[in-house]
């Protein structure tokens, strides 16, 4: 990890039998930032993942969008 560029996550309790997460932070070079979030997981059980796999893109989209929207406040 490069200092102020990202951060790393990882579920220790919950649904998934595994899922790790990484923010990662890249000068736009415009005086902003492109935001991104890449998400690796797998569920515990069939059922999760048949529930939950369509879904789990627009979670993931909305996350970054509130990010975002939380940045512009702030900013």
């Amino acid at each position: 990890m490069q200092e102020d560029t990202s951060i790393n996550m990882k579920l220790i309790q919950g649904p998934f039998k595994r899922l790790d997460g990484r923010w990662e932070f890249e000068d736009s070079g415009d005086g902003g930032s492109t935001v991104s979030l890449v998400m690796e997981f797998e569920f515990k059980n069939k059922i999760l993942k048949y529930t939950l796999s369509g879904a789990f893109k627009k979670i993931t989209d909305s996350l970054v969008d509130a990010f975002i929207s939380r940045a512009n406040n702030i900013y």
